[in-house]
């Protein structure tokens, strides 16, 4: 039995409740016909009645620890029935505040916002997602209010479409910010000393600052571990002309820099910041980078590096054989392990058949996982492809079978008989036939015992350790079994006969 049971049951007196409400309070608890049918008696109704009793006491002690613990009332957010009470129970607690944008579109959203405007001094975390252009730009407005002295994170959205709003963000006073996050809302003064010891930023689709103020920013925040510009214009027309400084971020793990304008303002940043501990690197580019802006790519651990360029491929191969010897360096100097290359969404095909080889030449100790998994694999049909000897891994899609064929062949390169991507160790494979497959493994296997270049072991193909086959792979029995003796490990995430 439950223990609440178990305790003495209150009298009718002690509930402040006549006798002839029992009937009437508990038929409104069950059924109507539930009473009577099943021969329920006052004696059964009293009964429950008062082990209700019971759980509304239970239920008003936790009401008034509720009331009485104003950390309970400090999240502001979709689950706040009323503002006005939990910014007064809250008493002067910390807020964390979570608004969206289906709750800035009454009035009375904008009486509980400038009512929450009123307390910013109590914010802790905040999170504004909403429409704030036009006739609700005094959303934004307000922030320009008061300080905001022990803000910890900061993140504005504004979903209104034209030029960003432009604020003078907590009149230049949030000393303890540490996480901001900017869209579509601009800074009036990027000098602001909230700005100078971040951890993360993220800048999206915002216009004033300069090069310099971006740089003072980067400079002043040590300690920032993310940082993401993206769609942003930078406003200073000098900045190619000043010379180009140093800005170390030993702590960055996760940088994004894209579509700045104008497009110089790319290769500046990537000439600038030095991040040794970076693994996450994506610029996404309109334009072809200069010489310099690409020494800075061979650094990163994961690459996502995306061009839209249609046009001039001469442009890129005049960029990258002009940056050969810095790429190299950089590559050589960080020494990483393993790159892992996103090979996705590129135009033209022979920007990664040109830009892969300079950033990781044949005496390059790295190791390269390529991944082709939502197409664009024939790029590695191309001769500037097949030198690329650090290739431990790659992931094959839908347009795949062609690059088997390949790989079940040595190429002449440079006069001399050699094996395509003799390091390859994991293969992942998808609408590819187990023939095909097998074919390629077996002359392999071959090569491994031919030696076809003996005087040098790079260019001997190791086994191939683990094969993957997708669910498109077609492979019978008979062939899965060949395959296996061949490959280390098979993965047969395919339907086979």
């Amino acid at each position: 039995m439950d223990p609440v049971l178990r305790q003495p049951l209150p009298t009718n007196g002690s509930l402040g409740l006549p006798d002839e409400v029992l009937t009437t309070v508990f038929q409104n608890v069950l059924p109507a016909n539930y009473i009577g049918s099943t021969g329920w008696g006052e004696a059964d109704i009293k009964f429950y009645y008062q082990r209700l009793s019971v759980l509304r006491k239970v239920c008003v002690v936790w009401m008034e620890v509720i009331d009485s613990s104003p950390n309970l009332w400090a999240l502001i957010d979709s689950t706040a029935l009323n503002v006005e009470e939990c910014l007064i129970k809250s008493k002067s607690v910390p807020l964390t505040i979570r608004l969206h944008r289906k709750q800035l579109g009454d009035d009375k959203e904008l009486v509980n916002w400038k009512r929450i405007l009123g307390e910013m001094s109590r914010w802790d975390i905040v999170k504004f997602n909403g429409y704030m252009g036009g006739d609700r730009e005094g959303y934004a407005s307000g922030l320009e209010a008061s300080p905001a002295p022990i803000l910890r994170g900061l993140t504005l959205t504004n979903y209104s479409d034209g030029a960003p709003i432009i604020i003078d963000l907590f009149r230049g006073t949030a000393p303890r910010l540490r996480q901001l996050s900017l869209r579509q809302i601009s800074l009036k003064h990027w000098d602001s000393p909230f700005l100078y010891n971040l951890r993360e930023l993220s800048l999206d689709k915002v216009t004033g600052p300069t090069i310099e103020q971006l740089l003072a920013i980067l400079e002043a925040s040590s300690y920032l571990t993310k940082l993401s510009i993206y769609s942003v214009h930078v406003d200073d027309d000098t900045s190619a002309s000043k010379p180009i400084r140093t800005v170390n971020l030993p702590s960055l793990d996760w940088l994004t820099i894209s579509y700045l304008s104008p497009v110089t303002t790319n290769d500046r940043l990537l000439r600038t910041i030095q991040a040794p501990s970076c693994r996450d690197f994506s610029s996404w580019v309109t334009g072809a980078p200069t010489p310099q802006g690409m020494t800075l790519y061979a650094g990163f651990m994961n690459i996502s590096f995306r061009s839209f360029l249609t046009t001039a491929e001469d442009v890129w191969a005049k960029v990258f054989t002009e940056s050969s010897d810095q790429v190299y360096i950089q590559a050589t100097e960080r020494n990483h392990d393993t790159f892992d290359i996103d090979l996705r969404g590129f135009s033209p095909h022979s920007f990664w058949s040109t830009f892969v080889p300079l950033l990781f030449p044949e005496t390059s100790p790295v190791q390269i996982k390529l991944d082709f998994h939502r197409g664009g694999s024939d790029v590695l049909l191309e001769t500037s492809a097949w030198t690329l000897c650090g290739v431990c891994k790659i992931i094959l899609g839908w347009d795949g079978e062609r690059v088997i064929e390949q790989l079940t062949f040595a190429k002449m390169i440079d006069g001399e008989s050699r094996w395509l991507w003799p390091r390859l160790r994991d293969l992942v494979v998808s609408s590819v036939s187990g023939e095909k497959l097998l074919r390629m493994l077996e002359a392999r296997a071959g090569a491994a015992v031919t030696k076809l270049r003996s005087d040098d072991q790079r260019y001997t193909p190791v086994p191939i350790g683990r094969l993957i086959l997708r669910p498109s792979c077609k492979v019978s029995s008979k062939t899965l079994e060949d395959i296996g003796k061949f490959v280390g490990v098979v993965e047969t995430h395919s339907w086979h006969t």
